[in-house]
Order: C-alpha cells, then structure tokens, then sequence
C-alpha cells in the first residue's frame, strides 16, 4: 500500500520528518550528498536507529517494527533528488 506518493507510510513519515527540520536537513544533506546512494541509505539507516528513544515493551516493538518498514534507499533518493 502506498502513501502520498512513497512506498508506505513509515517511509514519508521519515522523509518528511528529515525535512521539516532545517538543522537536521542540513546535517543529513551534508554527510549523503558526496557519497554514493547505497553508502547513505546505509549511513541513513543507522544514523536513525541510533538516535532512536530506547523504549523496551508494546511501544518497543511497535517502534521497532515502524523503522524496520522504512525503506531507507527510497528516503536518500528523495533527499538528493533522484
């Protein structure tokens, strides 16, 4: 199932979230422009699991399995315009 264009709700939800923050964008922008997509999906991928809430229990999960549905390679390609 699509939403708004993207392949699922997790992953706009990411997208727009990054881009709504200039501070955040700026930051993101600068470290995955130079380098090649696959290396930022990457970078991308542990940079938001890493600065995830560490929450344990139903909302644990529940976030876990969010971020596990974004499709991160479809998030850089927004980002860098491709």
């Amino acid at each position: 199932m699509t939403y708004n264009g993207w392949s699922n709700y997790e992953t706009w939800c990411c997208f727009t979230w990054l881009t709504n923050d200039i501070n955040t964008y700026l930051y993101i922008m600068e470290i995955i422009k130079p380098i090649p997509v696959y290396e930022a999906e990457e970078w991308l991928r542990l940079y938001i699991k890493n600065n995830t809430a560490v929450v344990s229990g139903l909302y644990g999960d529940l976030l876990t399995s969010a971020i596990d549905n974004i499709i991160f390679i479809e998030v850089v390609r927004g980002l860098k315009g491709e």
